[in-house]
């Protein structure tokens, strides 16, 4: 072989070198990546878990609220039915 094939193929096996190099690297970003997303899949989960707990107290006492008010409403009414024949 020439010089000039040496230096061709010397030059070839240093780029798939390189290119080897580099698909490792991006395999391992992808990896990398994957976990990140599966990390904050999870905390998402996790966060939505903790909102629905808190609102769903939260909307269990506003209709305790709402059942208290309306007992309170039809109270009133009575009370003033009886006021209006006892007047």
């Amino acid at each position: 072989m020439s010089v000039k094939q040496d230096q061709m193929l010397d030059k070839q096996d240093q780029t798939i070198g390189v290119i080897k190099e580099g698909t490792e690297e991006m395999r391992e970003s992808r990896e990398e990546n994957k976990t990140i997303l599966k990390d904050f899949h999870q905390e998402t989960i996790q966060r939505f878990d903790m909102v629905d707990v808190k609102y769903g107290k939260i909307a269990e006492n506003m209709e305790k609220i709402l059942q208290e008010m309306k007992e309170e409403r039809r109270e009133f009414r009575e009370t003033i039915e009886r006021f209006i024949k006892a007047v």
